[in-house]
């Protein structure tokens, strides 16, 4: 069960020298790496773990603000510092949640750190009384009152693995214990809160659970090894999973599996797929690779860049900037991974194909009656604003055409619904071939 106690944690401050540069800013630290870099919700702070320690930065300029050492001064673990393994930023912007253990120990425990004060409001412990419980992975809800992780046993197996949300004030909100959560390694919450995906399961399927009730809602099956990540997309229409050799998109409402990125075979042999993070608006997404490149993709899935990366990298919350520590000079570096998007689909409208007359606007969940339609021969159109070059239509989870002229509309001259259930994605691009703000809508045919 669920056992609770606070750690007084003892900090000092050292300063920590950077060079500060216009675009970037860079860090040499005995050429070691940074870890867990994590950007604030608002864009003030930049937070990392280094040598045990929690370094803070300027979101905007990268100028050092202070360094953390977190070190336990409770028996017995007097002066034993503090491994992080993974934290996140509470919504306020003031808190960090970090997850850890004291060194030399296996016991899992959580911090909820005031990065402002200093202080250290609460922490939590997990044991069964004869396992320690390891905690891999964090995730607040989209207001911070709820904290969601993982507390496993590591390699051992005995079902005893789980979810465990929390509320604001620590007390338990649900706890899912079950069999099919073994191995969990990562949580993620939809951008509402009401349901959560976890994966790294050792049967190789991520859940996607209430996160209410802990009733499962549907499952997302992998290929091979697990699927050590899985994470909403911040418009709440996507999920995202990786299995090490491909990536998989899936339709966030009904699970439907909608596109695969395989990975590519390199002078080494197969490059490895490690983890996944979505920008600030869900139109990009960036894939982690194990040959120390971070492949930038847009709303198609196509690659758009690659970034030189250690392997710890993080979007800002506000642009398509990305932090990351740079695998040849172990720096630490904040670059434009994707452009802005200047284009966006507004809305999508059945048109009557014979006439050109817009029939009515579409918006998810609409239903179609084929019997009171006045003709079967349709067409769906586009509005986009900023101008964009084309737009590229996605039926059913595959494209279907692109469009290079306006009016944009899913097919030529007209298409035949037949009865059934359609997810259409319009994703415009400008001249550059910068993809913008795409609309995804469902619709219910019969």
């Amino acid at each position: 069960m669920v056992q609770q106690r606070r750690i007084a944690i003892c900090f000092a401050l050292f300063l920590v020298l950077f060079t500060n540069i216009p675009s970037a800013f860079t860090q040499n630290i005995d050429g070691r790496r940074v870890g867990y870099l994590r950007w604030s919700d608002n864009g003030n702070y930049i937070a990392g773990y280094y040598r045990r320690n929690v370094i803070l930065w300027n979101g905007s300029t990268g100028q050092h603000i202070k360094t953390i050492p977190l070190t336990l001064s409770e028996p017995p673990f007097t002066n034993y510092g503090v491994i992080v393994i993974d934290m996140d930023w509470h919504p306020n912007n003031k808190y960090l949640a970090i997850t850890g253990t004291p060194e030399g120990s296996l016991i899992g425990f959580i911090l909820i750190l005031d990065v402002e004060t200093e202080t250290i409001l609460d922490t939590f412990t997990y044991s069964d009384g004869s396992n320690t419980k390891g905690i891999p992975d964090l995730s607040w809800n989209h207001n911070g009152s709820k904290l969601a992780f993982a507390l496993n046993n590591g390699n051992i197996l005995d079902g005893d693995d789980s979810l465990i949300i929390l509320n604001s004030d620590g007390s338990l909100h649900l706890e899912v214990k079950n069999p099919q959560m073994e191995g969990i390694s990562t949580v993620s919450f939809s951008p509402d809160s009401n349901a959560i995906v976890t994966g790294g399961h050792v049967d190789n399927i991520a859940r996607v659970w209430n996160s209410n009730t802990g009733d499962l809602l549907f499952s997302l099956p992998g290929t091979v090894e697990g699927q050590p990540e899985a994470q909403w997309s911040p418009r709440g229409d996507y999920i995202a999973t990786t299995d090490l050799i491909e990536v998989d998109i899936w339709n966030a409402v009904t699970g439907n599996l909608l596109y695969t990125i395989p990975s590519e075979i390199g002078t080494d042999g197969v490059i490895g797929l490690l983890d996944i993070e979505w920008n600030y608006n869900g139109n990009y997404l960036a894939i982690l690779q194990d040959d120390y490149f971070i492949s930038i993709r847009d709303g198609s899935w196509q690659e758009i860049s690659e970034i030189d990366s250690l392997g710890t990298y993080y979007w800002s919350p506000l642009d398509n900037r990305i932090v990351t520590t740079n695998a040849s000079s172990s720096i630490i570096t904040i670059q434009t991974a994707a452009a802005s998007p200047t284009t966006s689909v507004t809305s999508l409208a059945l048109i009557n194909a014979d006439t050109d007359v817009s029939i009515q606007t579409l918006t998810s969940g609409s239903t179609l009656n084929l019997g009171t339609l006045p003709t079967r021969n349709l067409n769906i159109r586009a509005d986009a604003s900023g101008s964009p070059a084309k737009v590229v239509f996605m039926l059913n989870d595959k494209i279907y055409r692109e469009d290079t002229t306006a009016p944009f509309t899913l097919a030529e001259e007209f298409i035949h619904f037949a009865a059934g259930n359609y997810t259409l994605t319009a994703i415009p691009y400008d001249a550059n071939n910068v993809s913008g703000v795409p609309l995804t809508i469902m619709v219910a045919v019969f």
